[in-house]
């Protein structure tokens, strides 16, 4: 149940793909139809996109500078000129940064539309935050189930391990009574240990006294 209520909510396999930026699986982690406020913010967020990459390729035209759209968390959306012969960029242009061979431009222009896609992604970002919280609240209402079914498990786990060494070591289960005795006896765990010497063996004879005066010292 609490595998389908996640399954219900998340993406499949959002994290397995690595070449995926992180941003993007953010956008992307509750599935659709989850809410419909998502899915009309990712539909707006995707039309800003196309528009973006329309506009890109028509400065590419005009100028016919060999243009490319990219992206980053930080900058958002701008351009890059991969061509370390190409003619400089027109007037309107801005420089961001030069890396290597790259040029790193943007436009007014652009600068806008990316603000407006950026403001769309994080009300995205956040509306599926507020959903994924909400699914962990309800999720975590039954992981104590798992927890005691653990502990249950673990308890039979030992039970049945001590029932096995018992048959084999022929352990002898003890009755208590008002006068615990114990003849030649010693800790089993002795016989493992790193000391190679036979475990020497003890005779106890406990009665209630003996117990008080353990407990309360001399």
């Amino acid at each position: 149940d609490i595998i389908e209520k996640i399954d219900n909510v998340i993406q499949p396999n959002i994290h397995e793909n690595r070449l995926a930026k992180k941003f993007f699986q953010y956008l992307y982690t509750v599935k659709a139809g989850v809410n419909e406020t998502v899915d009309f913010l990712r539909q707006i967020y995707a039309e800003s996109i196309d528009k973006i990459n329309d506009y890109v390729e028509d400065l590419t035209q005009s100028t016919l500078l060999p243009l490319k759209i990219v992206h980053t968390v930080k900058l958002g959306y701008h351009m890059v000129l991969r061509n370390p012969n190409s003619p400089n960029a027109p007037p309107h242009f801005d420089f961001i940064y030069r890396k290597g061979i790259n040029t790193y431009l943007t436009t007014a222009e652009l600068m806008t539309m990316n603000e407006k896609v950026q403001f769309i992604a994080n009300d995205i970002i956040r509306i599926s935050n507020s959903i994924l919280c909400e699914n962990l609240l309800a999720v975590a209402k039954e992981v104590d189930f798992i927890y005691y079914l653990v502990s249950i498990v673990i308890e039979f786990d030992i039970l049945q391990a001590l029932a096995e060494v018992s048959m084999l070591e022929n352990y002898c289960c003890p009755t208590f009574n008002r006068v615990l005795r114990l003849e030649d006896a010693y800790h089993p765990m002795l016989s493992v240990s790193r000391n190679k010497t036979e475990p020497v063996t003890n005779n106890v004879i406990a009665t209630p006294q003996y117990n008080f005066y353990l407990i309360t010292g001399p």
